[in-house]
């Protein structure tokens, strides 16, 4: 992917004899993602979310545990009958819990998916919009290249943009 997209930039500059240079300017998008406000709200609501499916996963899962505890106890005591009967029944418990908590998980990431779309949908649409308000033909992510001098990197311009699209 960078040695095709470096071929690419190689092969557009050395055509530049024959048109206009191509205007190209870098950013960092993963920086401009995270450091948008809606992101940094984001993230506090996705912790606060986990931390609240976590206790939720908690409560389903102690009864088991302590029901589990209790069967082990009477493995020596009870029939072998009666203990495999009890078993069976913690297995399905178990089961049940399983499932509880993958909802759990799902419903998680489903709404974690949620908030962050909105903030990259937003740093996209800023990427978008400065490109063709400064009349540049490429935007590079930072990552892909070896070296760029700081004046080409467009990443605080670009932030500025998306934060307040963000503010709607």
């Amino acid at each position: 992917m960078k040695k095709a997209l470096l071929t690419f930039v190689l092969a557009v500059m050395a055509t530049g004899t024959a048109m206009a240079a191509p205007s190209i300017a870098v950013m960092d998008p993963q920086w401009v993602f995270n450091s948008t406000d809606a992101a940094k709200e984001a993230e506090k609501q996705i912790r606060a979310m986990a931390e609240k499916a976590q206790a939720e996963i908690d409560a389903l899962e102690a009864p088991v545990l302590e029901e589990r505890d209790q069967l082990q106890s009477k493995k020596g005591i009870v029939s072998a009958e009666k203990y495999m009967e009890e078993e069976a029944e913690l297995r399905k418990k178990i089961r049940e819990v399983r499932a509880d908590v993958q909802n759990i998980q799902e419903e998680l990431e489903r709404e974690r998916i949620k908030l962050l779309k909105r903030v990259r949908d937003a740093v996209d649409a800023a990427i978008e919009e400065y490109a063709k308000d400064k009349n540049y033909d490429l935007i590079i992510p930072r990552g892909l290249l070896l070296h760029a001098e700081d004046n080409v990197d467009v990443s605080e311009d670009v932030l500025k943009i998306a934060n307040k699209k963000l503010e709607n």
